[in-house]
C-alpha cells in the first residue's frame, strides 16, 4: 500500500533537517570511533593506526577525531600543535577540545614556554572547567613553568577596574610633593631544594628537576663575606598552591624542602 504524498512528502522533510543540523555542527553523521585506535597508539603500536589514518583523513576530512588521531600519530610535537589548535578552535564543543588543549598545554609546558601554557591553563579552566582533565592539564603547568598567577587569571576582567581607577588617583594640588604610591608586584612563591657555596653543585641539582620537566632556577644568596646559591623549583601565585606540591618534590631531591617567597 502506497503512503499518502503528504506523509513521504514529511518523513523527506524531517530527513533533510536532521542533515542539514548534523551539518551545521560541523559533525559527520557517521562519526568514526577512533578511541580503539587512539588506545594503541598510547600503548606504542601505531601500525594499524597509521594504516587506517588516509582513509579516515579521505571519508572524514573535518571530524575532530579524526584531526586527533592524526596529530597522535604525527611524530614531531610542532607539526601536530596545527591540528589541535583546529580542533580546539572549530570543535570547541567536541569531545576532542579539551583532550586537544591538554596536549597542547603538553607542548607549551614541555618547551618552557610560560606565556602560552598559561594562557593555556586560563582558557581550559574557563572553557572545560567540569573535564576530568583539568586536573592533569594544572599538574603539567605547576611542575613546569608554574600556576598562573592571580593578575593572569583575572587579565581578561580586571583592565576596566583598572582604567577607572586610574582616573581616580591623581595627586591633589595640596599634596605634590608626597611620593605616588607604587603598586607592588605580585607575590609570587617557590619550593626551595637547596642551598650549596659551590655554584656547581647547584646547577647540578637545578638540572636535575629541569630533566623532569620542572621549573627550577639558581638565585644567588651573599650574606658577608660568605657566597652561596639556593635552588627554587616551581612558581606558584599563593603558598596554599606550593604546599601542595613539596611531598613530590622531597621525594625526587630526598631533601628537607620548604617554601619560600620569591625575591
Amino acid at each position: 500500500m502506497k503512503k499518502p504524498s503528504s506523509l513521504r512528502f514529511g518523513c523527506c522533510a524531517i530527513a533533510a533537517s536532521c542533515l542539514l543540523a548534523l551539518a551545521a555542527n560541523g559533525v559527520s553523521a557517521q562519526s568514526p570511533d577512533v578511541k580503539p585506535l587512539l588506545k594503541q597508539v598510547a600503548n606504542g603500536w601505531t601500525a594499524d593506526a597509521k594504516k587506517a589514518l588516509p582513509d579516515l583523513l579521505i571519508d572524514h576530512p573535518n571530524d575532530p577525531a579524526v584531526l586527533f588521531l592524526h596529530a597522535s600519530l604525527v611524530e614531531e610535537p610542532s607539526r601536530a600543535v596545527p591540528l589541535y589548535e583546529r580542533v580546539v578552535d572549530a570543535f570547541p564543543k567536541s569531545e576532542w577540545a579539551d583532550d586537544a588543549l591538554l596536549r597542547l598545554i603538553m607542548v607549551w609546558s614541555s618547551r618552557r614556554d610560560t606565556a602560552r601554557a598559561r594562557k593555556s591553563l586560563v582558557l581550559f579552566r574557563d572553557a572545560y572547567a567540569s573535564s576530568e582533565l583539568l586536573t592533569a592539564a594544572a599538574d603539567m603547568v605547576r611542575v613546569t613553568v608554574g600556576l598562573p598567577l592571580a593578575n593572569e587569571r583575572n587579565a581578561t576582567t580586571a583592565s576596566k577596574p583598572a582604567d577607572a581607577k586610574a582616573t581616580v588617583t591623581k595627586p591633589s594640588p595640596a599634596k605634590t610633593t608626597e611620593a605616588t604610591p607604587v603598586e607592588s608586584a605580585p607575590t609570587s612563591y617557590a619550593i626551595q631544594v637547596g642551598t650549596y657555596r659551590n655554584k656547581n653543585q647547584a646547577d647540578e641539582m637545578a638540572n636535575s628537576f629541569r630533566k623532569r620537566r620542572m621549573k627550577a632556577s639558581v638565585t644567588s644568596n651573599k650574606r658577608g663575606p660568605t657566597q652561596a646559591w639556593s635552588i627554587m623549583v616551581g612558581e606558584y601565585a599563593d603558598e596554599g598552591a606550593a604546599s601542595t606540591d613539596v611531598p613530590q618534590v622531597r621525594s625526587i631531591c630526598k631533601c628537607r624542602a620548604f617554601v619560600v617567597k620569591k625575591p
